[in-house]
């Protein structure tokens, strides 16, 4: 690989340089002292670089193609494959000779790929341009079926329809009369933008949904799939704006909800779907609940309500004549699950560990904490690693395409984060709780984890949505302890999760947190207090 690089560099100085170092000596002096002290030598050199002669397949689009096995061997064979068709005979020797640094530098190859694709427009090579079309379509299309590397190309794809469009603002700034070269590079852009998913979404838009670009989502959804008709004025379309409201709910950004759900409802009969997802967005699930029996294959989405309202059992006893009545293994996964979030709410140990000698595919957060803690509790210390280590990789998929938008990614990526942070107190309750040895966890251990928990939480964003998760899994852990220790803590807890519901103005699922307390028959002092607060706030 070094020497391809070395080669590289050298046949790229010797076509910008020349052979003999008088070309172009004004460019050599602007490079800095330590750049030039770097490549000095290898302006002398005269690598040869002898490898086998590659055959090029000829099938499109590359991704199809059968030499392609991982994101790297796409992508160099992508700039190969378009380097080979470029017309300009110095620009076709600069492009080949960068190969050896495209085949070392993933980096360096997503920064020359659309360099080398904005060349085939500018020569307008109808094969290349056609292609990247082709391949570009092929890639999004992929990424929302396959959540392996194709989402990884994706990105690049994502950095290729960017270069093209600061390139249509750079060329309609020089404002050539009748530029060519603009209406190609516009040709390709409506090609891309306007290719629809089987649901009649706008596939670039679907494509950074799943890919965790949910920002550029926004921006596509609104650029490309809603868009505005020749006075600048918005086009309302139902389905588009239906779609926006779900992406502005997946930002959080509760306030885009209730605008996206009003201009619906002000230019058309908002759907069921429409209507769920508002009434969701300011959690008010049990107003949402019976509105999913009016709507059609979200059986999931309902199950995930009624464990939002701390309702388990009720989720759980639909769930298996679900699973007996689908042939989808899409809507399985999802339901599965749900399932095992329900099992580990109701500490279904048993039925928990039977679960998961299924290995089945988990697709929430609450459903990998579930087989984590599963794991802790019969104590599989090396099954538990694995689901960590398969959690966290998630997660980091998760948070890496958010750094690479660089979009809003504090905000986007708070609640990964928080999610790392759980599973972080998972792992560390095995030692710190002694449940991997088995000892009896003195009161002043308990008490040193407790305030360590409890800094933590207060310097969290003080929200149902958020702290939810983290108290659910404290529960369960304090749980594992032998005997009554934890007890009084795991009350305290119902009782916080309580409170957060009555901030929140959900009384319903505030009363359950606060049955499940009572029944701990422990604190009741602080259990009365908190009874007649909500008493007071359900009368008044």
């Amino acid at each position: 690989m070094q020497v391809e690089c070395s080669y590289s560099i050298q046949t790229v100085l010797r076509e910008l340089f020349g052979r003999h170092g008088s070309e172009s000596s004004s460019l050599w002096d602007m490079l800095s002292d330590q750049c030039r002290n770097s490549l000095s030598m290898l302006r002398k050199s005269s690598f040869i670089l002898h490898k086998p002669l590659q055959h090029l397949p000829t099938k499109r689009p590359i991704i199809e193609c059968e030499q392609v096995k991982d994101f790297r061997s796409w992508l160099n064979l992508w700039y190969k494959i378009t380097a080979a068709k470029i017309r300009h005979v110095k620009l076709k020797i600069f492009f080949g000779a960068l190969e050896g640094l495209v085949n070392a530098d993933i980096v360096f190859a997503s920064f020359i790929l659309p360099q080398l694709i904005l060349q085939s427009i500018i020569e307008h090579n109808l094969t290349c341009m056609n292609e990247v079309s082709m391949e570009i379509t092929a890639v999004l299309q992929k990424s929302i079926i396959d959540s392996g590397w194709p989402r990884s190309a994706a990105h690049l794809i994502f950095a290729v329809i960017d270069c093209l469009e600061q390139f249509t603002c750079h060329r309609r700034s020089l404002k050539i009369p009748t530029d060519m070269v603009l209406q190609r590079t516009l040709e390709i852009l409506s090609n891309v933008t306007t290719q629809t998913t089987s649901d009649g979404n706008c596939l670039i838009v679907a494509a950074a949904g799943v890919c965790h670009c949910t920002t550029r989502a926004l921006k596509w959804c609104e650029q490309y799939a809603i868009g505005c008709d020749e006075y600048g004025q918005t086009l309302f379309k139902p389905d588009q704006f239906s779609f926006l409201e779900k992406i502005y709910f997946d930002l959080g950004d509760m306030d885009g909800v209730a605008g996206a759900f009003e201009t619906i409802r002000s230019c058309a009969e908002p759907t069921i779907n429409d209507r769920i997802l508002s009434l969701e967005a300011d959690g008010n699930y049990w107003d949402a609940l019976p509105l999913y029996k009016k709507s059609t294959n979200i059986e999931p989405s309902y199950t995930k309500c009624l464990l939002r309202l701390n309702e388990p059992r009720l989720a759980l006893s639909g769930i298996t004549d679900l699973l007996e009545k689908s042939e989808s293994v899409e809507f399985q996964e999802k339901l599965r699950s749900c399932q095992l979030e329900a099992m580990w709410q109701l500490q279904l140990w048993d039925d928990l560990t039977d679960l998961l000698c299924k290995k089945p595919k988990t697709t929430t957060c609450g459903a990998t904490y579930a087989t984590i803690i599963c794991t802790l509790r019969n104590q599989q210390f090396n099954l538990m690693d694995d689901y960590l280590v398969n959690a966290r990789m998630r997660l980091a998929d998760a948070l890496t395409a958010m750094t690479i938008e660089d979009s809003d990614t504090y905000t986007q990526a708070y609640k990964t984060i928080t999610q790392l942070h759980i599973l972080s107190e998972i792992e560390d309750a095995k030692s710190s709780l002694n449940l991997e040895n088995g000892e009896i966890l003195a009161v002043e251990d308990l008490t040193k984890v407790l305030n360590v928990w409890q800094k933590r939480a207060a310097k969290a964003i003080q929200s149902a949505s958020v702290l939810e998760p983290i108290l659910n899994a404290r529960r369960s852990l304090l749980s594992l302890l032998d005997g009554d220790i934890g007890r009084g803590s795991i009350c305290d807890l119902f009782l916080q999760s309580c409170r957060l519901a009555r901030h929140d103005g959900h009384l319903q699922v505030a009363w359950s947190y606060l049955i499940q307390a009572k029944d701990l028959h422990i604190n009741q002092f602080e259990v009365e207090m908190e009874e007649a607060r909500y008493l007071f706030q359900k009368v008044f």
